[in-house]
């Protein structure tokens, strides 16, 4: 696995984090706050994975 995949990866992870978060928390502002992502970040990750659960990491 290259450096761009291991970026990748971790990115989508963290995106993934960021989803879990906010349904755990209830909270989609104090999840993109804890993370340090827009809420409109959020939508398009979110939006990304309802459509065919590809990896956020591709927006």
């Amino acid at each position: 696995m290259g450096e761009k995949d291991d970026n990748s990866t971790k990115d989508n992870q963290k995106q993934e984090g960021l989803l879990k978060l906010a349904e755990t928390l209830g909270n989609v502002s104090k999840a993109c706050n804890v993370m340090g992502y827009s809420r409109n970040s959020f939508y398009r990750f979110q939006e990304l994975y309802e459509k065919g659960g590809d990896s956020p990491s591709r927006i």
